[in-house]
């Protein structure tokens, strides 16, 4: 969670990602790496609930119990099927099928997922978990009755999560990272988030002094296209050497990927006629050893100018694929986001992502705040999608930033992504001209057309003098509402 105070002109960050157990081994998923994708190994201890109250702590202004209580409503009264989610539903049929608790999202005549615009009730017990958190607190859900309940729930699974995992639980609070963008502030969450991730990228990018220009004719768009592919490449080289900072020492090397000299750095090293040879050219230290997301982003602009960029995730779709019997809560999958061979992104491992106990696995997660030079919030960012986070984000802020795009044409154009390792670049179907690709092509880039369904989602929000912009992805048709 990325929190602007505008009356301050300062950021915080609040770092409530699950962590790992105490009984956590770096080795535990050795011989069987599957079980890091689902079954009760993968479940990570819970944070966001505490996010929340901390959030809440130090910037709230209404009663805990009107927060949850829309929660409680929809719990009790249903609701319809998206289309989004009839698609999850389908893909995560196969263990679906296998736990009572999903059998409310399937039609009983057919054994199929319910279809978008079907309504759907959660189970009761959700609902009366969603009661006891408005009446007890969010506390309840560590020290509580609900911590009680949730922790007999996992213990019945086979989880190694303890009451005491619960109970010890805390989330960080800390200040976000800044880095001038042109005439404006960037700010972005620390790690184990990828906001420097993303700074990085924008960093090399910022130089290049883009302009509409830039995507007028299909060479200038390959240039330009082919420009962010290599930005990308030269940030995800550094992203595996990030990780939990109670563990890990990479306060030097976050300082270097929010500083615009670094930016200049290797962005010299780009060659606009060709890629570089290999994963090391763009300073990688490993070698090369699908993406399915449980994520949501949220994104606010208060009347007071305060500003708010939020993620939560349970990692893949229905996260574990367990639902606790007695709280009715999906419970995450957050191990596979530790240096595991089954890693559901694909995304390159190393040492700085081990497992160890209480520890936070590194995130792709980048909710991002942008303030011009007399601290007015000019846009609020964030996304889902795992992985194609961090190009998102990157994509839809240089849109609006260096393009001349609205927030909405920044949002629904098409996207293309590049993490290093694959090698691809995956670009959204239907969105790219065939000379457009071959351009591509030409310059060394593998290609790779994936749907709209299996990329980012991103939600944004933009000001200027005049007005506020609001936009949520069509690809996975959320809302905007004002106030």
């Amino acid at each position: 969670m990325n929190v602007y105070n505008r009356k301050e002109r300062h950021a915080t960050a609040i770092d409530a990602r699950e962590v790992a157990p105490y009984e956590a081994t770096e080795d535990m998923f050795a011989q069987q790496p599957e079980n890091s994708d689902k079954g009760p190994l993968s479940i990570a201890v819970p944070g966001e609930v505490m996010g929340y109250h901390v959030a809440h702590q130090k910037f709230g202004q209404l009663p805990w119990a009107e927060l949850v209580a829309p929660s409680l409503e929809l719990c009790e009264k249903g609701y319809h099927v998206s289309q989004h989610m009839e698609r999850a539903l389908d893909i995560a049929l196969p263990y679906i099928k296998e736990h009572e608790q999903y059998q409310i999202y399937l039609n009983a005549e057919t054994g199929k997922p319910h279809v978008a615009g079907t309504v759907v009730k959660p189970p009761k017990n959700l609902c009366k978990t969603y009661k006891l958190l408005a009446e007890n607190g969010p506390m309840d859900m560590y020290n509580g009755t609900i911590a009680k309940l949730l922790a007999e729930d996992l213990q019945d699974m086979g989880s190694i999560i303890l009451a005491d995992d619960l109970e010890s639980y805390e989330a960080d609070v800390i200040n976000s990272i800044t880095m001038d963008l042109g005439d404006d502030t960037l700010y972005v969450v620390p790690p184990v988030s990828s906001g420097s991730v993303v700074a990085h990228v924008l960093a090399i990018l910022q130089g290049y002094n883009f302009t509409a220009q830039d995507l007028s004719t299909e060479e200038l768009k390959a240039r330009t296209i082919h420009r962010f592919a290599e930005a990308m490449k030269f940030a995800f080289a550094q992203r595996p050497e990030l990780g939990d900072m109670h563990f890990i020492d990479a306060r030097e090397l976050v300082s270097r990927l929010n500083s615009p000299d670094f930016g200049d750095q290797n962005r010299a090293k780009i060659n606009d006629s060709h890629v570089l040879p290999d994963a090391q050219a763009y300073g990688a230290n490993f070698a090369a050893i699908e993406d399915l997301d449980g994520t949501s982003n949220l994104v606010v602009l208060a009347p007071n100018g305060d500003a708010v960029s939020v993620t939560s995730s349970i990692n893949s779709y229905f996260g574990s694929g367990l639902i606790g019997p007695r709280t009715g809560i999906v419970l995450n999958n957050g191990m596979n986001d530790f240096a595991v061979k089954n890693n559901i992104f694909a995304l390159p491992q190393s040492q700085s992502n081990k497992i160890e106990a209480h520890k936070r696995a590194m995130s792709s997660q980048s909710p991002i705040l942008l303030a011009d030079k007399d601290g007015n919030m000019k846009m609020v960012i964030g996304a889902a999608g795992g992985s194609k986070i961090i190009p998102a984000v990157v994509e839809v802020a240089a849109n609006v930033l260096w393009f001349g795009k609205d927030l909405r044409q920044a949002v629904d154009a098409p996207r293309f992504y590049h993490q290093l390792m694959p090698d691809v670049l995956e670009y959204e179907e239907d969105g790219f001209t065939e000379s457009l690709l071959q351009l591509l092509t030409k310059r060394g880039h593998k290609l790779k057309s994936i749907s709209v369904k299996t990329g980012s989602v991103v939600t944004a929000i933009s000001r200027n003098a005049t007005a506020i912009y609001a936009n949520a992805d069509y690809r996975k048709r959320g809302g905007v509402a004002g106030f």
